[in-house]
């Protein structure tokens, strides 16, 4: 009521300063301004909502009929980072075991909608990350850029660009994270974006869904189909959710909803399988990653979140490996307001990686706070990462990740502090 009241306002404003201008007088001023006053009305009585308004955390316009819709939506992260770790005088990693200062990992554009009817959906992402040592950091970069069609049978198709639907932690939208950055084990195994057709099938009941894709293979997004590397001669991924209880649909893109929801359990489990390409100077590789994962949400707030992952990578002419992740991470909201976070982590390198591979294991804690009571548009977060193992003793698994607040180091041993505030539209 809030936003129609100042609608109306400004269109009465509008009114009076264009009749104003033409010489009209205060009558026919103030007819055309009632007017448009119930012109609006009655197309925002028709639709139910306005055309043009603030809905939740996006900027709605829509035709009448509400057969085009496009959602506008941003959001932005900044962070304030310190690092310790041993101080190394010579050699690679050389530092004096201390680093600080700000970074804005995410800035994101999201235009999302509808064309032709409701059931035919799009989806362009644009990202101005900032990027650990590249030239492009700050710069424009097409993240998604899809559309698709919800059959009545349940069945949905979508072509394009988008995220690989395999790791659940991955697949939540990063302005929903529970943790700040997330685990290493997602860093690590997350397969990107790629380019194809993706399908997905709900079943009737909304307790169970698969999604499947056919695409150019992970982390292949923006190239070519000629480009090798990355790109695979194919790669196919399937994943299948069954919700014990509780609605599934409910954690599309969080695995931990907000004070106030029902209780789940869910199931998930993934495969993705790809084939290199086979082109002059590179290497073929072939891959084979599978994994499984469970949210549970207790109606009193608390949450955990449990995956594991297990990769198989072969490449012409290098041994083969084996090499595996689980992450485990729950938290609590004290109230409404606040809620903290815990999470540990291990990945397991193949010991074919090197003379000298161990394990790396993370744990990390961290406090979430929403200052406008009933709003989700501003938060503030406070983390703490203990990384306890050498990431030079992974075989290139783990390596520098300043999102994460892991720096390069040949010795045991970093703590990470991080601040963020993030506001989202």
């Amino acid at each position: 009521m809030k936003n129609a009241n100042i609608r109306l306002v400004l269109l009465a404003g509008m009114a009076s300063a264009a009749g104003a201008v033409n010489g009209q007088t205060l009558d026919e001023t103030r007819g055309y301004a009632a007017e448009l006053l119930a012109d609006a009305e009655q197309r925002t009585s028709l639709l139910g909502a306005p055309t043009s308004a603030w809905r939740g955390d996006n900027f709605t316009i829509a035709n009448a009929e509400g057969t085009f819709l496009l959602n506008i939506s941003a959001y932005n992260q900044t962070r304030l980072n310190a690092n310790f770790r041993d101080d190394e005088a010579t050699g690679t990693f050389a530092n004096d075991g201390f680093e600080s200062g700000f970074n804005q990992p995410r800035t994101r554009i999201i235009l999302d909608g509808n064309v032709v009817n409701p059931d035919t959906f799009y989806r362009i992402e644009f990202g101005f990350d900032n990027s650990d040592n590249t030239s492009d950091s700050g710069m424009g970069k097409l993240l998604d850029a899809y559309f698709g069609h919800r059959y009545s049978s349940g069945l949905e198709v979508t072509l394009g660009q988008r995220k690989v639907d395999l790791l659940r932690s991955f697949n939540q939208a990063s302005n929903m994270n529970q943790l700040i950055e997330g685990t290493v084990v997602e860093s690590v195994f997350n397969p990107g974006r790629s380019q194809g057709i993706f399908v997905a099938y709900e079943g009737e009941q909304g307790n169970w869904r698969y999604t499947g894709a056919f695409t150019d293979g992970a982390a292949t997004q923006n190239t070519d189909f000629t480009t090798n590397p990355p790109e695979g001669d194919w790669a196919v991924t399937s994943r299948f959710d069954f919700a014990v209880q509780g609605d599934m649909a409910a954690f599309a893109d969080s695995v931990r909803q907000y004070p106030g929801a029902d209780g789940a359990t869910i199931l998930g489990a993934n495969i993705h399988i790809q084939e290199g390409a086979n082109a002059p100077l590179v290497q073929r590789a072939y891959l084979i990653q599978w994994g499984g994962d469970i949210i549970f949400q207790s109606p009193d707030g608390w949450n955990i979140f449990a995956e594991f992952v297990g990769r198989y990578t072969d490449t012409e002419g290098s041994p083969t490996f084996n090499d595996f992740g689980i992450a485990v991470q729950g938290g609590f909201f004290i109230d409404d307001q606040t809620e903290i976070a815990a999470a540990w982590d291990i990945v397991s390198p193949d010991d074919d990686r090197g003379a000298d591979v161990s394990e790396f294991n993370t744990l990390q804690a961290n406090v979430n706070y929403w200052p406008f009571a009933g709003s989700r548009a501003v938060k503030f977060s406070g983390g703490v990462i203990i990384f306890l193992d050498n990431p030079s003793e992974t075989g290139g698994l783990v390596s520098q990740n300043t999102w994460l607040g892991l720096l390069g180091s040949s010795e045991d041993g970093q703590l990470a502090i991080t601040g963020q505030g993030q506001i989202q539209l």
